[in-house]
């Protein structure tokens, strides 16, 4: 299947306000109240697996697990991005679908991080930096 089918959405994270993403992006997704404050895409360039790992969790905490969505981090543009829109017959593929779509949105050798949920008790982080993947299973607390 191709992950192009899917949608994603797009949050530029501007030093506009420092407890959420713009006001659009907040109506938009009121429903999944997820997206990452801004004040936790900090200024240096290189974000660790478990710097994201504990943004998600954050987020997880504020939000629940139940409705998590696949959101990618491209840390050298400060944007997030959320897929949206894979259907449940699919989520048994839900890495490879993920990965592919984070990888097409990334410019080439461009870092990323990406958190999607592997199980109803766990979430998994890749990052991808200089073409190699580092990966992590989180339980969700």
């Amino acid at each position: 299947m191709d992950s192009n089918r899917f949608t994603s959405q797009w949050v530029a994270n501007q030093a506009v306000q420092r407890t959420g993403a713009s006001r659009f992006a907040q109506s938009k997704y009121e429903r999944h109240r997820r997206l990452a404050p801004v004040a936790d895409l900090s200024v240096r360039r290189r974000m660790t697996i478990d710097d994201f790992a504990s943004i998600t969790r954050r987020i997880i905490e504020r939000d629940g697990f139940d409705g998590y969505l696949p959101t990618l981090c491209l840390p050298s543009r400060r944007h997030i991005a959320v897929l949206e829109g894979v259907p449940d017959e699919q989520q048994k593929e839900i890495r490879r679908i993920a990965l592919a779509w984070a990888a097409d949105k990334a410019k080439a050798d461009e870092e990323f991080l990406l958190a999607f949920k592997e199980d109803a008790d766990h979430f998994r982080v890749i990052r991808r930096f200089r073409g190699q993947d580092e990966e992590q299973v989180f339980r969700v607390e």
